[in-house]
């Protein structure tokens, strides 16, 4: 493998981490949807893959055993902005610490190219 190129890029912080509290179909029961970081994976040996998770039981059988995600994940999901100026060029943000799409805070990573 050549060598990466590290440089700094610009992204949305719900790429980063964003979580919600979803309604159970049960009265009072509430479930928490979270897309961040995702440690013990079989594909995450550096700590480096993201995805969903929730707290909900289903989510639990459905994930380990198909790897498919629950209805409360269905439910947030399009909440979740996914900017980044890796996959958008020319899009910069105007005013520097708020992200061009949905005008959250900004993060600035470090990537390898």
């Amino acid at each position: 493998m050549g060598d990466l190129t590290r440089h700094t890029a610009a992204t949305c912080s719900k790429n980063l981490g964003f979580v919600r509290e979803v309604p159970g179909s049960k009265p009072g029961v509430s479930y928490t949807v979270s897309y961040e970081r995702v440690f013990g994976s079989r594909h995450d040996a550096l700590g480096c893959e993201y995805g969903w998770t929730c707290t909900c039981e289903n989510y639990k059988r459905l994930h380990s055993r198909l790897g498919t995600n629950c209805k409360h994940i269905a439910d947030v999901k399009d909440q979740r902005c996914t900017w980044n100026a890796e996959c958008d060029p020319g899009v910069y943000p105007k005013d520097g610490d708020r992200c061009p799409a949905c005008g959250g805070p900004i993060e600035y990573v470090q990537v390898a190219v």
